[in-house]
């Protein structure tokens, strides 16, 4: 019997196809665009090497554009365009990180991605934040797909 996560799960339907979804999460010029919680939250750079045993490597900064933290993780499994996994490797900010963060993508009614994004929780910060914040990143998403419809 499989081990039951701590983990929270974040689902939301993008306006968009499968592939083009599933490019945003890996390709650095996309995530630059979309990769950070609200409250001015930015995404300076990304790096991906999107492959099992790559490194995904996403700097955040504050409002004022300081870099306050760096997320690095390292893909387990690169299955193209329904799945992406991996675990944060997050070290000095919180401590034995090592959770596993799943992206799930399934195309849904009209052509539109469904995506669902299940990530093992931290005990650094409340679940509710931790929530709130993944979510914002998927509202981030869906803004920019739109943006490049529109556009």
């Amino acid at each position: 019997m499989a081990e039951e996560r701590d983990s929270i799960v974040i689902e939301r339907v993008i306006h968009a196809s499968i592939e083009r979804v599933f490019d945003a999460f890996i390709t650095p010029e996309d995530l630059v665009r979309w990769h950070h919680a609200g409250d001015g939250w930015q995404t300076p750079y990304a790096e991906v090497d999107a492959q099992v045993g790559g490194r995904l490597k996403i700097g955040y900064a504050n409002p004022v554009g300081k870099v306050e933290f760096e997320f690095i993780a390292i893909y387990e499994e690169v299955t193209r365009p329904s799945r992406l996994a991996y675990r944060m490797q997050l070290g000095e900010l919180i401590s034995a990180d090592d959770r596993l963060v799943t992206v799930d993508f399934t195309t849904v009614e009209g052509g539109a991605t469904q995506v669902r994004i299940e990530f093992d929780i931290e005990h650094l910060n409340s679940r509710d934040l931790q929530q709130a914040g993944w979510n914002e990143h998927l509202v981030n998403l869906d803004s920019y797909i739109d943006s490049l419809q529109i556009g």
